[in-house]
Protein backbone atom coordinates (compact mmCIF):
# COMPACT_ATOMS: atom_id res chain seq x y z
CA UNK A 1 0.00 0.00 0.00
CA UNK A 2 2.70 2.30 -0.90
CA UNK A 3 1.63 5.70 -1.85
CA UNK A 4 1.51 4.89 -5.47
CA UNK A 5 -1.54 2.44 -4.76
CA UNK A 6 -1.10 -1.12 -3.60
CA UNK A 7 -0.08 -2.29 -6.59
CA UNK A 8 3.67 -0.21 -6.93
CA UNK A 9 6.52 -1.10 -8.39
CA UNK A 10 4.56 -4.43 -10.62
CA UNK A 11 4.54 -4.11 -14.14
CA UNK A 12 0.82 -5.44 -14.79
CA UNK A 13 -0.41 -6.07 -18.00
CA UNK A 14 -2.43 -3.62 -19.90
CA UNK A 15 -5.42 -5.42 -19.69
CA UNK A 16 -5.21 -6.35 -15.84
CA UNK A 17 -4.63 -2.67 -15.46
CA UNK A 18 -8.14 -1.50 -18.11
CA UNK A 19 -9.62 -3.72 -15.66
CA UNK A 20 -8.54 -2.09 -12.20
CA UNK A 21 -9.79 1.03 -13.95
CA UNK A 22 -13.23 0.29 -14.84
CA UNK A 23 -13.43 -1.33 -11.46
CA UNK A 24 -12.60 1.48 -9.88
CA UNK A 25 -14.34 4.06 -11.76
CA UNK A 26 -17.85 2.29 -11.48
CA UNK A 27 -16.81 1.64 -7.76
CA UNK A 28 -16.12 5.32 -7.54
CA UNK A 29 -19.84 6.45 -9.45
CA UNK A 30 -22.01 8.21 -7.20
CA UNK A 31 -26.03 8.97 -7.86
CA UNK A 32 -26.31 12.76 -7.71
CA UNK A 33 -29.03 14.72 -6.01
CA UNK A 34 -30.46 14.97 -8.98
CA UNK A 35 -31.02 11.26 -9.29
CA UNK A 36 -32.17 10.80 -6.26
CA UNK A 37 -35.15 13.13 -7.47
CA UNK A 38 -35.79 11.32 -10.63
CA UNK A 39 -36.38 8.52 -8.40
CA UNK A 40 -38.62 9.77 -6.09
CA UNK A 41 -41.05 11.40 -8.76
CA UNK A 42 -41.11 8.14 -10.25
CA UNK A 43 -41.75 6.51 -7.39
CA UNK A 44 -45.21 8.64 -6.87
CA UNK A 45 -46.08 8.37 -10.74
CA UNK A 46 -45.70 4.59 -10.70
CA UNK A 47 -46.95 3.84 -7.08
CA UNK A 48 -46.60 1.81 -3.98
CA UNK A 49 -44.05 -1.22 -4.28
CA UNK A 50 -42.67 -0.27 -7.57
CA UNK A 51 -39.27 0.52 -6.50
CA UNK A 52 -37.41 -1.49 -8.77
CA UNK A 53 -39.29 0.30 -11.87
CA UNK A 54 -38.22 3.22 -10.42
CA UNK A 55 -34.51 2.95 -9.72
CA UNK A 56 -34.52 1.37 -13.82
CA UNK A 57 -35.80 4.87 -14.95
CA UNK A 58 -33.51 6.54 -13.00
CA UNK A 59 -30.30 4.08 -14.48
CA UNK A 60 -31.45 4.70 -18.46
CA UNK A 61 -30.28 8.78 -17.39
CA UNK A 62 -27.44 7.83 -14.88
CA UNK A 63 -26.47 4.59 -14.87
CA UNK A 64 -24.52 3.89 -11.62
CA UNK A 65 -23.80 7.32 -11.23
CA UNK A 66 -21.32 10.54 -11.82
CA UNK A 67 -17.93 9.67 -11.66
CA UNK A 68 -15.69 10.85 -8.31
CA UNK A 69 -12.25 11.23 -9.92
CA UNK A 70 -10.63 11.96 -5.87
CA UNK A 71 -12.93 8.04 -4.66
CA UNK A 72 -11.26 6.69 -7.86
CA UNK A 73 -7.88 7.30 -6.78
CA UNK A 74 -8.32 7.22 -3.25
CA UNK A 75 -9.86 6.25 -0.29
CA UNK A 76 -12.68 7.77 1.62
CA UNK A 77 -12.00 9.67 5.03
CA UNK A 78 -13.45 7.45 6.84
CA UNK A 79 -13.23 4.30 4.84
CA UNK A 80 -11.00 2.35 3.02
CA UNK A 81 -10.46 0.50 -0.87
CA UNK A 82 -9.46 -2.64 -1.61
CA UNK A 83 -8.11 -3.76 -4.80
CA UNK A 84 -7.70 -7.14 -6.34
CA UNK A 85 -7.65 -9.39 -9.52
CA UNK A 86 -7.64 -12.65 -11.25
CA UNK A 87 -9.05 -15.19 -13.29
CA UNK A 88 -12.16 -17.84 -12.73
CA UNK A 89 -13.59 -20.45 -15.08
CA UNK A 90 -17.07 -21.18 -15.74
CA UNK A 91 -19.32 -22.28 -12.49
CA UNK A 92 -15.99 -21.58 -10.42
CA UNK A 93 -15.47 -19.14 -7.16
CA UNK A 94 -12.75 -17.28 -5.78
CA UNK A 95 -12.55 -15.62 -2.24
CA UNK A 96 -11.19 -12.71 -1.24
CA UNK A 97 -11.34 -11.59 2.45
CA UNK A 98 -11.87 -8.03 4.12
CA UNK A 99 -10.32 -7.62 7.57
CA UNK A 100 -12.94 -6.44 9.79
CA UNK A 101 -11.73 -3.47 11.63
CA UNK A 102 -12.15 -4.44 15.69
CA UNK A 103 -13.04 -0.41 16.31
CA UNK A 104 -16.53 -0.96 14.08
CA UNK A 105 -17.50 -4.19 16.51
CA UNK A 106 -20.90 -2.76 18.53
CA UNK A 107 -20.55 0.85 17.57
CA UNK A 108 -23.83 2.14 16.43
CA UNK A 109 -22.54 4.19 13.38
CA UNK A 110 -24.21 4.88 9.63
CA UNK A 111 -21.73 2.04 7.56
CA UNK A 112 -21.57 1.04 3.76
CA UNK A 113 -20.21 -1.51 1.31
CA UNK A 114 -19.70 -0.84 -2.47
CA UNK A 115 -18.57 -4.18 -3.70
CA UNK A 116 -17.78 -3.82 -7.82
CA UNK A 117 -16.49 -6.47 -10.26
CA UNK A 118 -15.05 -5.76 -13.56
CA UNK A 119 -14.41 -8.33 -16.40
CA UNK A 120 -14.11 -9.18 -19.93
CA UNK A 121 -15.99 -11.80 -21.37
CA UNK A 122 -15.59 -14.17 -23.86
CA UNK A 123 -18.48 -13.40 -26.76
CA UNK A 124 -20.20 -15.28 -29.57
CA UNK A 125 -21.61 -12.69 -31.74
CA UNK A 126 -24.17 -15.56 -33.52
CA UNK A 127 -25.87 -15.05 -30.53
CA UNK A 128 -28.40 -13.02 -29.26
CA UNK A 129 -27.21 -12.95 -25.96
CA UNK A 130 -23.77 -12.95 -27.15
CA UNK A 131 -21.92 -11.89 -23.82
CA UNK A 132 -21.35 -15.73 -22.59
CA UNK A 133 -19.94 -14.97 -18.97
CA UNK A 134 -21.77 -13.58 -15.89
CA UNK A 135 -20.01 -12.28 -12.58
CA UNK A 136 -21.40 -11.74 -9.08
CA UNK A 137 -20.11 -11.47 -5.50
CA UNK A 138 -21.96 -12.35 -2.28
CA UNK A 139 -20.51 -12.65 0.99
CA UNK A 140 -20.02 -16.28 1.79
CA UNK A 141 -19.71 -18.19 5.53
CA UNK A 142 -18.72 -21.39 6.11
CA UNK A 143 -17.95 -24.92 4.64
CA UNK A 144 -20.86 -25.03 2.27
CA UNK A 145 -20.50 -21.16 1.47
CA UNK A 146 -23.49 -20.05 2.89
CA UNK A 147 -24.88 -16.72 1.39
CA UNK A 148 -25.07 -14.35 4.52
CA UNK A 149 -27.05 -11.23 3.12
CA UNK A 150 -26.29 -9.12 5.69
CA UNK A 151 -22.51 -9.14 4.75
CA UNK A 152 -21.52 -9.65 8.54
CA UNK A 153 -22.17 -5.86 8.98
CA UNK A 154 -25.97 -5.78 9.18
CA UNK A 155 -25.95 -3.94 5.58
CA UNK A 156 -28.84 -3.91 3.35
CA UNK A 157 -29.19 -3.42 -0.15
CA UNK A 158 -29.29 0.17 -1.87
CA UNK A 159 -28.83 1.61 -5.10
CA UNK A 160 -29.70 -0.10 -8.94
CA UNK A 161 -32.28 -3.12 -8.33
CA UNK A 162 -30.09 -7.10 -8.46
CA UNK A 163 -31.44 -7.39 -11.97
CA UNK A 164 -30.41 -3.81 -13.36
CA UNK A 165 -26.51 -4.87 -12.05
CA UNK A 166 -26.40 -8.36 -13.36
CA UNK A 167 -27.03 -6.76 -17.05
CA UNK A 168 -23.51 -5.77 -19.26
CA UNK A 169 -19.37 -6.75 -17.99
CA UNK A 170 -19.50 -4.78 -14.78
CA UNK A 171 -21.32 -6.02 -11.29
CA UNK A 172 -21.58 -3.33 -8.99
CA UNK A 173 -23.83 -3.16 -5.49
CA UNK A 174 -24.13 -1.31 -2.67
CA UNK A 175 -24.55 -2.03 0.55
CA UNK A 176 -26.00 0.23 3.55
CA UNK A 177 -26.42 0.10 7.64
CA UNK A 178 -29.38 -0.93 9.09
CA UNK A 179 -30.03 1.17 11.81
CA UNK A 180 -32.18 -1.45 13.71
CA UNK A 181 -29.07 -3.59 14.23
CA UNK A 182 -25.80 -3.53 15.35
CA UNK A 183 -22.57 -5.76 13.88
CA UNK A 184 -20.46 -6.88 16.68
CA UNK A 185 -17.59 -9.19 16.09
CA UNK A 186 -14.22 -11.07 17.53
CA UNK A 187 -10.80 -10.35 16.80
CA UNK A 188 -9.43 -10.96 13.58
CA UNK A 189 -13.10 -11.57 11.77
CA UNK A 190 -13.40 -11.18 7.77
CA UNK A 191 -16.04 -10.57 5.03
CA UNK A 192 -15.20 -13.53 2.48
CA UNK A 193 -16.79 -12.24 -0.62
CA UNK A 194 -16.79 -14.91 -3.03
CA UNK A 195 -16.63 -14.13 -6.49
CA UNK A 196 -18.51 -15.95 -8.72
CA UNK A 197 -18.81 -16.96 -12.98
CA UNK A 198 -21.64 -18.43 -14.49
CA UNK A 199 -22.27 -19.09 -17.88
CA UNK A 200 -25.30 -16.96 -18.92
CA UNK A 201 -25.63 -18.39 -23.29
CA UNK A 202 -27.10 -21.57 -22.48
CA UNK A 203 -23.75 -24.03 -23.03
CA UNK A 204 -22.16 -21.46 -24.62
CA UNK A 205 -19.42 -21.11 -22.31
CA UNK A 206 -16.00 -23.22 -22.93
CA UNK A 207 -15.37 -24.48 -19.44
CA UNK A 208 -11.64 -24.09 -19.88
CA UNK A 209 -12.19 -20.70 -20.35
CA UNK A 210 -10.09 -18.32 -17.73
CA UNK A 211 -11.54 -15.01 -17.81
CA UNK A 212 -9.84 -12.07 -16.21
CA UNK A 213 -11.50 -10.03 -13.55
CA UNK A 214 -10.55 -7.32 -11.30
CA UNK A 215 -12.92 -6.20 -7.62
CA UNK A 216 -12.53 -2.73 -5.93
CA UNK A 217 -14.35 -3.11 -2.55
CA UNK A 218 -14.86 0.46 -0.34
CA UNK A 219 -16.00 0.10 3.27
CA UNK A 220 -17.08 3.02 4.81
CA UNK A 221 -18.14 4.66 8.32
CA UNK A 222 -20.46 7.92 7.17
CA UNK A 223 -20.04 9.72 10.24
CA UNK A 224 -17.43 11.31 12.46
CA UNK A 225 -15.57 8.81 13.77
CA UNK A 226 -12.19 8.75 16.23
CA UNK A 227 -10.80 5.67 14.59
CA UNK A 228 -8.98 4.87 11.62
CA UNK A 229 -10.19 2.21 9.88
CA UNK A 230 -8.08 2.51 7.19
CA UNK A 231 -5.01 1.92 9.18
CA UNK A 232 -6.65 -0.86 10.72
CA UNK A 233 -7.26 -2.66 7.32
CA UNK A 234 -3.80 -1.77 6.48
CA UNK A 235 -2.08 -3.12 8.63
CA UNK A 236 -4.37 -6.68 8.91
CA UNK A 237 -3.51 -6.80 5.23
CA UNK A 238 0.33 -6.27 5.66
CA UNK A 239 -0.47 -9.28 8.29
CA UNK A 240 -1.44 -11.34 6.08
CA UNK A 241 1.16 -10.80 3.41
CA UNK A 242 3.79 -11.19 5.79
CA UNK A 243 2.71 -14.30 6.67
CA UNK A 244 2.10 -15.29 3.21
CA UNK A 245 -1.97 -15.26 3.53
Amino acid sequence: MGENGPYEGLELPRKTLSLICRALAVNAARWPDDARDVYHEEYEILGHGRHARAKEEVCKSFGYGVLNPELMLHSPDSGVTMVGFGSIKKDQAQIFRLPLPESMSGDRVPRSMRTTIAWFSPINPTRAQYRLASMEAVSAYGPDDIEDKHWGLSLKGDGPDANMIKRGTVWSKRMIHNTQRVPTFEEGAEIPICVQCRDVANGGLNEDEEIEFAIAVTLEIEAEIQYDIYDEVKQKVRLQLQRGV
